[in-house]
This record gives C-alpha cells, structure tokens and sequence, in this order.
C-alpha cells in the first residue's frame, strides 16, 4: 500500500483557540508570510508587534489592512524599527523591550528574511 504519484492530499490547519492576553512578535510582519501571519494572530485576538527594517509607512499600511480584515483594535498592533543584521539594533530592540513595562512574549515568529546576494552583515555575520 503506499501512494501513487498521481494522488495528493492537501490540507489547511488553521488555529482558532483566542489568544487573548498574549503578546506576538513577528519579524518581517510589513508583507507576504509574516504579514498574514501577524494578520492571522490579531484574528485570534493576540496583541502583535509588527517589527522589521522596511519603512514606517510599510507597517502602518500593513496594520490597518490587518484591523481591516480582522475587525481588531488599531491599540492591537504596533510596530517596532528592528534590522536582524545589526547586533547593535538587536541589543537596542531588546533594551526598548525590557522597558515596556515587564511586558511578557509569548509568540515569537522569526520570519525575517534577507534580500539580494548574499553577504556579511554589518558585524561580519554571513547573512
């Protein structure tokens, strides 16, 4: 018994369980999988934290085609400046988060990525 090339199966998990109360942070939130990603989480009402290197105006586009599409509070969402390829910015990200008055993360999605050629970051990591 086993599969026939011709047979295929395809199915679609989607999370309905609310994740009320819980913090998310998604890396490269501003288009393609980490936007629906963020969009699916406010869905399920998480407070998300839309951080990346593309411009402001890329994520608050973003964000009120999120409350758009979600019906969630614009408050939902916000958008934090954050570039993966810089351990200084890393630091400072970490730092303005520990700020944030003892706010817990519960969903981290690193789905980040790293246009173009390949290279070093600015601190000599291969990227």
């Amino acid at each position: 018994m086993g599969f026939s090339p011709h047979e295929t199966t395809s199915s679609t998990w989607v999370p309905t369980t609310s994740q009320k109360g819980k913090v998310a942070l998604v890396t490269g939130a501003s288009s393609g999988i980490g936007f629906e990603t963020a969009k699916a989480l406010a869905g399920l009402e998480a407070h998300v934290v839309l951080a990346g290197i593309d411009p402001e105006h890329k994520f608050d586009e973003a964000m009120r085609l999120i409350c758009a599409a979600t019906g969630c509070p614009p408050t939902s969402l916000e958008y934090m400046p954050l570039d993966l390829g810089s351990q200084l910015n890393i630091r400072n990200f970490a730092d303005k988060w520990r700020q944030r008055s003892n706010t817990s993360l519960h969903i981290l999605v690193n789905n980040a990525g790293i246009p173009g050629m390949p290279g070093l970051s600015e601190d000599g990591w291969e990227m």
